[in-house]
């Protein structure tokens, strides 16, 4: 890694927006369909080399590929890897839920789309299957960013397997009727020790939880709605403390808390 002494050096999240013929021959691919060879690679170049362009343009000093070349930030990992099979089954985000017609409008714009609440899971053992197709996307990218020869440093965007793993209610769930195997008694005190020290090792070991709406950390503003805090800063684990007799109590009532909070989809109806 580079540094600098001058100024701040800047790169960006590493995923750009594909055009749309790029875009429809990916989710083609991905669906198993035979593509021109030719036209495809020539597609991958234009991209790549508009993206490149539109980096150097902004000043970007750490630049990538912008993911041009793949149909998703990890949906393309079983096309990679064996072991992955059926349906993931993830539940659509809220967005989806509560705005039907953001559903009717991306229907009509994007009507081949990726594998993405429906992606295939992890069913066996991990291994790559070939590596010819990250070395094409490597050469092709440093092909194309040493014709500009601007960026400072350049990288490539991969997901962890550890962030398309577990989500944190599959750490929570065997707790709750195991509760001695993980955190020798069933007390709220020790579970919300418990994840509070999960989250910290992920996030040392520069790991997350797999996404898995409704999304945990609204859970707070939730609990304080459904137990009729008008304001409160005092963290989810206090306010339900608070409100229960014991430390045995207190750890059902979570439960039966986040059971509500994951069936309302993280919505409060008053």
């Amino acid at each position: 890694m580079i540094v600098s002494r001058d100024r701040i050096l800047t790169t960006h999240v590493g995923s750009l927006p594909r055009n749309e013929k790029l875009s429809d021959l990916l989710v083609r691919r991905e669906a198993g369909e035979q593509l021109d060879a030719t036209e495809f690679a020539a597609e991958m170049d234009k991209a790549v080399r508009h993206v490149v362009d539109k980096q150097v343009a902004a000043g970007i000093d750490i630049g990538n590929d912008g993911e041009q070349q793949r149909v998703g930030f990890q949906t393309y990992v079983p096309q990679r890897m064996s072991g992955f099979a059926g349906v993931s089954k993830r539940r659509r985000g809220r967005e989806f839920e509560e705005f039907p017609e953001l559903v009717a409008t991306l229907a009509r714009r994007f009507p081949h789309t990726s594998k993405q609440q429906n992606a295939p899971e992890a069913q066996s053992e991990i291994k790559y299957l070939d590596l010819a197709p990250i070395e094409s996307e490597l050469g092709r990218f440093k092909r194309i960013a040493a014709e500009s020869a601007k960026f400072s440093e350049t990288f490539m965007t991969a997901p962890s397997l550890k962030q398309i793993d577990k989500s944190i209610y599959d750490i929570l769930a065997p707790i709750r009727h195991k509760a001695g195997l993980y955190i020798a008694d069933p007390e709220l005190t020790r579970l919300n020790a418990f994840i509070i020290g999960f989250q910290c090792g992920l996030a040392l070991g520069g790991m997350t939880f797999r996404d898995e709406p409704p999304d945990f950390f609204g859970f707070h503003d939730w609990v304080a709605r459904r137990l009729g805090y008008t304001s409160s800063t005092m963290g989810w684990y206090k306010m339900i403390r608070g409100r229960c007799a014991s430390e045995r109590e207190a750890f059902d009532r979570f439960y039966e808390l986040l059971d509500e909070f994951r069936s309302s989809g993280g919505t409060f109806a008053a």
